[in-house]
């Protein structure tokens, strides 16, 4: 068996690119390596343990392994978001700060710190931009619902309001 036999091409929901995996029997949670967005991978089979696995059940919504990876997952997002923020409104406070000193490097007539700071001044300009972007997609990350919508909405012809609950209370007197 040659090495791109036992791997598969996976496609990034988000940016549309393949990958090339290994099999494995598990979800997998990975980054994609083109647009660096974290995606989740499927559990996948060789032929071989395809027969094997056919009888057993499909209990992927209740697995303790994916739930622990989905939260682990959640808190990167709320770690990142964080981080990304606290980045921005350093690159702001450091363009300001730059700013500040091209000033006063212009009052002494020294052109060339002036023209330093005033470049050092976009760079932090462009990196507090950048990293307000990467923020607001973060927090878009974050708001995604995990579950999609069902197929078919749910019946609720079938229940009631609640008050055969206080006539089943005044029946057993």
């Amino acid at each position: 068996m040659t090495p791109d036999a036992a791997q598969h091409e996976f496609v990034c929901p988000i940016c549309g690119g393949t990958l090339l995996i290994a099999p494995c029997a598990v979800e997998q949670i990975t980054a994609c390596p083109l647009c660096h967005e974290d995606m989740t991978i499927p559990a996948m089979l060789d032929a071989d343990d395809a027969d094997l696995s056919a009888g057993e059940p499909d209990d992927d919504e209740l697995n303790a392994l994916r739930i622990q990876q989905r939260s682990t997952l959640r808190r990167a997002v709320y770690r990142s978001r964080s981080y990304a923020i606290i980045a921005a409104i350093v690159c702001v406070v450091a363009s300001v700060q730059l700013a500040q000193f091209a000033y006063r490097a212009i009052r002494a007539n020294s052109a060339g710190w002036a023209v330093a700071y005033l470049f050092a001044m976009i760079g932090g300009a462009i990196g507090a931009v950048y990293f307000y972007r990467r923020a607001v997609a973060f927090n878009q990350e974050a708001k995604r619902p995990e579950l999609s919508a069902p197929a078919q909405p749910p019946d609720f012809s079938s229940l009631n309001d609640g008050s055969q609950q206080w006539q089943n209370l005044h029946d057993v007197r």
